[in-house]
């Protein structure tokens, strides 16, 4: 099916307005003339539709390699611009498609940078703090946690997924962590899918390092990030889900559960062990 015509000339066609850029071969009545003018507004959202998905599907594919970049920490980060994907919007197929990695990235995770710039240049106390600065300081400032939250989280996120060929499962130091409280690793993917599951609303899942150094899986509203200590001690996160329905919606709609099974599919365990090992399980935020 092509997109672009359902989009210019199918939707406007149910509307009874006939193809853009055709004319039709009757003299329009009256009454024809009066619903043309009511149902403009419903035909320039189609025509806003069809510019969103022309610019999507013209950027779902990009110039990196089919594969994983390396992973560099970004501890000089001072300019909260949006980078680009570690992987090629088709790489995590069929879990994530490239049309939702697209519209994720380019777009929703797009806007939390741009309001992020935009508060950081109206507040000279925030002006050259690094991301984890900010989320320290986001406390006490809304703003901060819909903002700085939403692209530290958005960053980690994609950096703790992978091609479903190369993910495995936890290994090392994090694996033992899990076993001694969880018993299995099966028994831990069982509480994080529940807690994800039962998320109620938008939020993120975490599996983060607390205080005393022990392993928890924590629930947070909008971007509420563990490292801000908004709901209570600060911790330490490495691992994440994104439970905001615009991670899932154009492919599993209302079915979360799904979406969360797909998504221990792509887990990048070699990824969040390293982020355990150097940076949580040392009560260090991982420097993204």
């Amino acid at each position: 099916m092509n997109i672009r015509r359902v989009l210019l000339c199918g939707a406007p066609a149910i509307l009874g307005l006939g193809c853009m850029g055709t004319e039709s071969k009757q003299q329009p009545t009256l009454v024809q003339e009066t619903k043309n003018s009511r149902l403009s507004d419903q035909l320039k959202h189609f025509q806003e539709a069809f510019r969103i998905a022309n610019y999507s599907f013209a950027n779902c594919s990009n110039n990196q390699p089919n594969e994983k970049a390396k992973w560099q920490p970004n501890i000089e980060n001072n300019n909260p611009d949006l980078r680009p994907l570690p992987y090629s919007y088709n790489y995590l197929e069929p879990q994530i498609t490239a049309e939702m990695l697209s519209a994720h990235h380019d777009h929703h995770h797009q806007t939390y940078v741009t309001k992020l710039k935009d508060h950081v240049s109206k507040n000279q106390n925030y002006q050259g703090k690094s991301l984890l600065e900010l989320l320290s300081l986001a406390k006490e400032d809304l703003m901060l946690q819909r903002h700085a939250g939403g692209h530290y989280n958005h960053v980690l996120y994609w950096w703790v997924m992978t091609n479903e060929k190369n993910s495995t499962k936890p290994s090392g130091a994090l694996l033992e962590k899990i076993e001694a409280k969880w018993g299995s690793f099966e028994k831990f993917k069982e509480e994080f899918f529940v807690k994800s599951r039962d998320n109620f609303g938008s939020g993120w899942t975490w599996l983060a390092v607390n205080q005393s150094g022990d392993l928890v899986i924590i629930n947070t509203d909008d971007h509420i990030n563990p490292l801000m200590g908004v709901d209570g001690e600060v911790c330490y996160p490495f691992f994440v889900n994104d439970i905001w329905e615009h991670a899932y919606y154009l492919k599993y709609k209302w079915d979360r559960p799904g979406y969360i099974n797909s998504f221990f599919q792509i887990v990048d365990w070699d990824m969040v062990n390293h982020f355990y090992e150097d940076y949580a399980s040392q009560k260090k935020p991982v420097p993204l």
